[in-house]
């Protein structure tokens, strides 16, 4: 059943389905890609900024998204995550803050969600410590 207007979008499904074979799939083929990848990202100089974006923007609003739970999804000390990598400006709890601004002017701009839904998605105790942190 589909439901709108929410503040996260998921799919469920059973994690015994990860270990099902693709059929059709080139183990080889996916070896070259991977490499390409990361050639690609070093090419263009992608920042360790750019990769801990992903993780805080799919988990922000679930319970599994402090510095901590995202320092050991990407196997690292949590002092190595809240330090500002090199060559960025910016270091997990601004990158963290910013990805919840993102995801609150979306909710705004794009649903009808209210705006105490909202506060509470993003882990914050009421609205109104949101509606301070959004206007910062």
């Amino acid at each position: 059943m589909a439901r709108f207007n929410q503040e996260s979008a998921t799919i469920v499904f059973p994690t015994r389905d990860l270990d099902r074979r693709i059929t059709g799939a080139d183990p080889m083929r996916w070896e070259v890609l991977q490499e390409r990848i990361h050639q690609v990202k070093v090419a263009q100089g992608s920042e360790f900024s750019d990769d801990i974006r992903l993780l805080p923007r799919t988990r922000l609003t679930s319970t599994h998204c402090s510095a901590d739970d995202i320092a050991h999804l990407l196997s690292m000390h949590r002092r190595t995550l809240s330090h500002r990598p090199k060559g960025s400006d910016m270091g997990y709890r601004a990158i963290a803050n910013e990805i919840r601004f993102e995801i609150a002017r979306q909710l705004l701009e794009d649903s009808e969600v209210p705006l105490g839904q909202i506060a509470a998605a993003l882990g914050y105790s009421e609205a109104s410590a949101f509606t301070i942190a959004f206007w910062r």
